[in-house]
């Protein structure tokens, strides 16, 4: 098939499926209040920990937060990478533009988020206020940039942002889902090199990498979300009642079997489920899209969200080792510096991903 028979097809097929546009219903808002969440999950959770406070919200009650909030990101992650496949096949886009987005999205937020880090260690060392002096090397700096902290090569990741472990992960699996999708709709050879090139990640983290690598699976669980949640709202009939009912059951269960075993293999189907489940229940109602307050602070704090995953482990680990403050007033003082510095690295970088893709494609050619 010619490209243009493709976004033929394409667009004959988009009237299909999943209607995530920001004013037909509330599921692309639902999407932007999941990524909040979820990075809010990972600061408090840690927080908690370095602050010794909230045992009543810890295991045996309820789940890890930290890890509640990674589960979040990775199934998220993977649907959203599925449905910006299906777009951008839909528009006919390369898989060099498709790369060309995915880098612009991590790097418009690691590079000024890890730079002041780095900054910041290298401070920390000449007044002699760093735990581990001797880790921050430019060897270190540099794998780290490029995304191989973790890796079979064995490349430790950046001092005080031990956090990112999941980072490296993400990236292999954009690389590694999209070289496959481009190679089963478009027969794009050097897709399928690529992915073949970039899948030793993955499948490196799900056989012998840390606690909660086999979330690799959960990540291509999401992408098949997607898949099912399109096949499945090509039904005309659509209950409500039926869908909050099974999603209420499935937060039920969530609570009572996974404390301490959030990356248990056998509680990744119960997580998808539920997504599938809140998704599909969003996909019939707009009671949320009309809250346009609502909607404007969710969308401005999802836009730095990402920023503040990046950013929030060092602040929380220096306040704990160089002062005193514990308590809800030390959550506090790092929730007021957290957020603020996620707010201002995010306009120096994570808000501008579009505009910097936008300006890669112009310079390189590329449509």
């Amino acid at each position: 098939m010619t490209r243009v028979e493709i976004m033929n097809e394409n667009n004959r097929r988009s009237s299909l499926g999943w209607e995530l546009g920001s004013n037909k219903n509330d599921t692309s808002i639902t999407l932007d209040l999941l990524r909040v969440i979820a990075s809010f999950a990972v600061f408090f959770g840690h927080g908690i920990d370095f602050m010794e406070v909230g045992a009543a919200i810890k295991p045996p009650n309820f789940p890890y937060m930290q890890n509640f909030g990674v589960l979040v990101f990775f199934i998220l992650s993977g649907f959203l990478i599925a449905y910006t496949l299906n777009k951008g096949l839909q528009k006919g886009e390369s898989f060099r533009c498709y790369l060309i987005n995915r880098f612009s999205r991590i790097y418009s937020g690691l590079v000024p988020c890890l730079g002041f880090i780095v900054l910041l260690s290298v401070i920390l060392v000449m007044f002699g206020l760093h735990p581990t002096p001797n880790d921050v090397t430019l060897g270190v700096t540099v794998n780290n940039f490029l995304l191989l902290n973790g890796s079979p090569l064995k490349v430790s990741h950046f001092p005080l942002s031990g956090q990112l472990w999941t980072l490296p992960l993400e990236f292999h699996l954009y690389v590694f889902a999209g070289g496959i999708y481009y190679f089963l709709t478009r027969t794009n050879v050097r897709a399928l090199f690529l992915a073949c090139l970039f899948s030793y990640f993955p499948y490196f983290y799900f056989q012998t990498g840390p606690t909660g690598s086999n979330i690799t699976l959960l990540w291509l669980g999401g992408f098949y979300c997607y898949f099912v949640g399109e096949y499945l709202n090509n039904f005309k009939y659509k209950n409500s009642v039926v869908l909050l009912m099974l999603l209420s059951v499935l937060m039920l269960v969530f609570y009572l079997v996974v404390p301490s075993r959030e990356y248990d293999l056998r509680i990744y189907p119960l997580v998808m489920l539920a997504f599938l489940m809140l998704l599909l229940l969003t996909q019939t109602t707009n009671a949320l899209i009309r809250q346009l307050m609502v909607v404007r602070v969710i969308r401005y704090v999802a836009d730095f969200s990402f920023s503040l995953y990046l950013i929030h482990y060092p602040i929380l680990y220096l306040i704990n080792l160089n002062t005193e403050i514990r308590g809800w007033l030390g959550m506090c003082v790092c929730a007021f510096i957290t957020i603020t510095l996620a707010v201002v690295l995010s306009h120096f970088g994570e808000r501008h991903h579009k505009k910097i893709a936008s300006t890669i494609k112009k310079l390189l050619e590329v449509r």
